[in-house]
């Protein structure tokens, strides 16, 4: 018969399926980062989120929000246009309600801040020894993959070599923080990102 026998088909089913999932594998290396089955060269490009950018082009904020190195920049609440803003903490501008309001009724109006408890992260994927960092090549339905390390969709992101939390920490630019009681902040003089405490 021209399919062969069954030993046949299984043996070359079970070749293409190694074929194919080894096309979306990644091992990390001394010279390569891995993002979800892709490699690639850590000096020139990090992860942010999910996807991979360029250091010289594009930094990462907050809850992984890509962004134009040039045109933008990452301070306190988000991504912001350099043209029209400034790194300063929010204030609500509307005057009558500010001239009417006590303090505690601002704070009223804004819910109060949820942090989830975080079980490993921020977890850095950089050390090389470390024996736990073959979990993962690739990713799947239910699990990103930074550098042999699984991370939930739902509950983390990648933030250069660190796996954080969405719930309680940010990325800034090539370093990372708390939202509880750190900000990430731009200085425009010195084009220098900084975390701060709150």
């Amino acid at each position: 018969d021209k399919m062969g026998s069954p030993l046949q088909c299984m043996l070359w089913s079970m070749f293409v399926a190694g074929l194919l999932a080894g096309c979306w594998a990644c091992t990390p290396s001394a010279t390569q980062d891995c993002l979800n089955g892709v490699a690639y060269d850590p000096t020139v490009m990090f992860a942010c989120r999910n996807d991979l950018y360029y250091w010289d082009t594009t930094g990462c904020c907050t809850q992984g929000i890509p962004f134009d190195l040039e045109t933008q920049f990452c301070c306190f609440d988000g991504v912001h246009d350099k043209d029209n803003s400034v790194c300063a903490e929010f204030i609500p501008d509307d005057a009558s309600m500010a001239s009417n309001s006590t303090a505690s009724d601002l704070d009223a109006l804004m819910p109060p801040l949820v942090f989830l408890p975080h079980e490993r992260s921020p977890f850095s994927t950089s050390d090389p020894n470390d024996p736990y960092g073959n979990e993962c090549q690739w990713a799947d339905s239910e699990n990103g993959c930074l550098n042999g390390y699984k991370y939930d969709w739902d509950k983390e992101y990648p933030c250069v070599d660190w796996i954080l939390n969405f719930s309680s920490q940010g990325c800034c630019v090539d370093d990372w923080y708390f939202f509880e009681n750190q900000t990430c902040c731009y200085n425009p003089d010195t084009e220098v990102y900084k975390i701060f405490d709150k």
